[in-house]
């Protein structure tokens, strides 16, 4: 039988840990990086620990792949507010390649996800561009008919 103390232990997070969402609308895992000392994980998530052989930038990668979300949306329950059980995530078959292809696709998906928050960063300087250059063709044609009416 677990003590408290020990116990909480299992739920204690830890640098490099991946944390897989058990509960809710998506079901994604991410990277653990410098967690504040004592961090609880509630059990809604499941701290996934990667082993030497296996990094886990590399986990993240290959659980938030859409081949691997639709497999984990076939074994999920409920509808809306979805439950992936324990004994259902661990059916997964987790591909582990070399160390050197988990690097490059580690790498490779690091600056695929700069790559959107670049694209999103354009498109919101896009926009406001947009929204004030529209205002500006507004606010000047509101003055000329203000001046004209006061002529």
């Amino acid at each position: 039988r677990k003590t408290k103390e020990i116990a909480d232990k299992d739920y204690l997070l830890q640098n490099g840990d991946v944390l897989f969402s058990m509960r809710g609308l998506y079901l994604t895992a991410v990277y653990v990086e410098n967690p504040p000392d004592k961090t609880i994980v509630l059990n809604n998530w499941a701290i996934l620990t990667p082993k030497s052989f296996v990094q886990g930038r590399y986990l993240v990668w290959w659980f938030n792949h859409p081949q691997t979300q639709h497999q984990i949306k076939e074994l999920a329950r409920g509808s809306g507010q979805i439950f992936l059980p324990m004994s259902e995530l661990r059916r997964l078959k987790v591909p582990i390649p070399s160390q050197k292809v988990q690097e490059q696709i580690v790498e490779l998906n690091e600056l695929r996800q700069q790559e959107k928050e670049l694209v999103q960063k354009l498109e919101n300087r896009r926009n406001k561009l947009f929204e004030s250059l529209t205002l500006n063709l507004l606010n000047q044609e509101t003055v000329k008919e203000k001046s004209n009416h006061d002529r």
